[in-house]
């Protein structure tokens, strides 16, 4: 397995095919605010849009063909609903993805998150793949919130997920001025090499694991683990291990 980091994505080579995964969305998270009596507008797709042209670019200039393009869970972001705006963004989302196809040769792929409940009632869902959890090759993809029987398979090396919106702090020499900077983790449990992909989603900074309570069914050492932060221009930046920042 050959791994690429391109901004908050991942391209992953297993068994000569290429693949593109991307960390949660949150499609529809300008609706929720507001319905909570936040207004901050909704520009959150068309930022997204932006974004994603800049990897598929990329993706061309480099002459690859995808053969998949794999959404780690939390592609909306309401638990009890289908919101309007989800609708929306998810079909647009869909449409897009179909019009960035090379003559159709790659597959949607949707990995169930917790947020994804009512997401098989969208109408056009019928276009992409879905999923608890998807394996290929030595690779488990797998959004993070449960655990599967699958995962633990002696052939399986690979743990790829999302959910945690992984994040770090960073100060100053000065220790004064702190900012927070979109990250992937690297590490190994029990065995298995696991990828933590930052959320896709502009709006959410996500979380220092540092200083934040993990919400997985596994107990992972994160001080351990590589920190990898998103730069600018799709740059990747390896930081070492987070415990030593």
């Amino acid at each position: 397995m050959e791994v690429e980091y391109l901004g908050k994505c991942i391209i992953i080579k297993i068994e000569n095919k290429i693949n593109l995964i991307v960390g949660d969305l949150h499609l529809g998270f300008e609706q929720a605010l507001e319905n909570s009596g936040t207004l901050i507008g909704r520009r959150m797709f068309k930022e997204m849009v932006e974004e994603f042209d800049l990897i598929f670019e990329q993706v061309k200039k480099r002459g690859l063909s995808l053969d998949k393009v794999i959404f780690l869970g939390d592609i909306k972001h309401e638990f009890f609903e289908l919101s309007q705006q989800e609708r929306g963004d998810l079909t647009k989302l869909i449409d897009y993805l179909e019009s960035k196809m090379d003559k159709g040769n790659y597959k949607i792929v949707f990995i169930k998150g917790n947020h994804d409940n009512y997401l098989l009632n969208l109408r056009t869902i019928g276009k992409v793949e879905v999923c608890d959890h998807l394996i290929m090759g030595d690779c488990c993809f797998l959004h993070g919130d449960k655990d599967f029987v699958e995962a633990w398979d002696k052939k399986i090396n690979y743990w790829i997920m999302g959910h945690l919106h992984p994040a770090v702090k960073i100060k100053d020499y000065r220790g004064v001025r702190v900012e927070k900077y979109k990250c992937f983790l690297e590490g190994e449990f029990k065995g298995k090499k696991v990828i933590v992909l930052p959320s896709f989603n502009p709006y959410s900074e996500g979380s220092d694991m540092r200083e934040e309570r993990m919400d997985l069914p596994w107990e992972f050492e994160v001080e351990k683990f590589n920190v990898k932060i998103v730069g600018e221009n799709l740059k990747v930046l390896d930081f070492g291990k987070l415990g030593k920042l």
